[in-house]
């Protein structure tokens, strides 16, 4: 449970609520309390003074421990099993980190609070939890915050975020300067991707495909179109909104299944890493609301192969190299082979004269050595050119 307090100047416990009435109290405040966060926020940075006048008036909570009676390390009664982490001038953190289980706008809506789920968290383990975690998440923490006692003041954010599979990080009773994270992190099953820990998902539709057992497919005459999430490594001003919009639409047609907190999770991460300068919030909320609910949204068809690898199969890349390039040899053999006929077929004998191996090198514009090594499969055509030039000679 959680400890309430009337406002920062009281320490008396005015009552407990559990993490999901925090939330809600977060996501709609009652009137009274919004009107003070608002009139906060429009003095923030302009009068100071006001400012902490007014946060001195919100209600306040304690989310490392609760409390009995009164806000004292010596009266902590129990861990609620968070840490809080302080984040001030800085909003635009990475919400896909699976560490984070709760993140919202601070007071001031130029910071974010942060919880992580924490086991064995102790007043004697707290501040290099804290450190620990808040590198974990490359973060800088305030470190004025850093203590088990620390309040939280009543803020406003009606798109908090919230991870309910978030991993538990569980803390180590010795004072140490820095912990294997390995060692203590408890992770449940999940996949990687390279933009944060996800449940599987599809980022191609080659799944689609019937591959009856074998290996691979192979498409000789035309390349086949195939859906492909692109993410470029850096998106640049002026075209995010319809890059990340385009994503999404990639992402979510190709996984219809996907929970709507993955899909939120993907896309924010997505934008935090790859724009140069991530979207607002706002911004980023319309377009996930905007593709989630769209019913009728359908991959794009973006990429061409020649091949395509099954899934199931699991092949290296030295094993499907070992498929390609014998194939692609031999297709570019058989190219070779009938750019080289067409030229002999249509061959000039006025303008090209004798055909050898030196005048077809000029005529194709080839390599003398791929003249030379398919130059003996046109024995009978070569006689035959070379025989009517005589024939013309005489």
């Amino acid at each position: 449970m959680i400890s309430c307090f009337a406002h920062i100047k009281s320490p008396l416990v005015a009552k407990e609520v559990d993490i999901y009435e925090f939330i809600e109290q977060v996501k709609e405040p009652n009137q009274s309390v919004l009107d003070l966060i608002i009139k906060a926020r429009t003095s923030y940075g302009k009068d100071k003074d006001l400012y902490n006048k007014i946060k001195e008036q919100l209600p306040c909570f304690t989310l490392n421990f609760s409390f009995n009676t009164r806000k004292a390390n010596a009266n902590i009664k129990a861990p609620t099993g968070f840490i809080y982490l302080d984040v001030d001038n800085k909003t635009d953190i990475d919400l896909a980190n699976e560490l984070i289980f709760v993140s919202w706008k601070s007071l001031s809506n130029n910071g974010r609070g942060v919880l992580v789920k924490v086991d064995n968290l102790t007043k004697e383990n707290f501040q290099n939890t804290y450190l620990t975690i808040a590198e974990e998440l490359n973060i800088e923490a305030d470190k004025n915050a850093n203590k088990p006692t620390q309040y939280c003041i009543h803020s406003y954010d009606k798109g908090i975020y919230l991870n309910n599979d978030s991993i538990t990080w569980k803390c180590i009773n010795e004072e140490i300067k820095k912990t294997p994270t390995e060692s203590i992190l408890e992770k449940g099953k999940k996949d990687s991707t390279k933009t944060g820990v996800f449940p599987k998902l599809k980022f191609n539709n080659i799944d689609n495909y019937d591959f009856k057992g074998n290996n691979y497919l192979y498409f000789e005459n035309d390349k086949e179109e195939i859906a492909e999430v692109f993410i470029p490594k850096t998106i640049t001003n002026g075209n995010r909104n319809n890059i990340i919009s385009s994503i999404a639409n990639q992402i979510r047609s190709l996984n219809l299944e996907i929970l709507y907190n993955d899909f939120e999770r993907l896309i924010r991460s997505i934008n935090f890493k790859h724009c140069a300068k991530p979207l607002e919030n706002e911004e980023v909320d319309s377009i996930i609301d905007k593709i989630y609910n769209n019913k009728d949204c359908k991959p794009v068809l973006n990429k061409q192969r020649r091949f395509l690898f099954n899934p199931d199969k699991k092949l290296t890349f030295k094993e499907k190299m070992r498929i390609i390039s014998p194939i692609m040899g031999e297709r570019k053999s058989n190219k070779s082979i009938e750019e080289i006929r067409e030229i002999m077929n249509n061959w000039n004998i006025f303008e090209n004269g004798k055909l050898t191996q030196k005048s077809l090198q000029k005529a194709t514009g080839k390599n003398i050595k791929t003249i030379e090594k398919y130059y003996h499969l046109f024995k009978d055509l070569r006689a035959q050119i070379n025989n009517d030039l005589k024939l013309l000679a005489n």
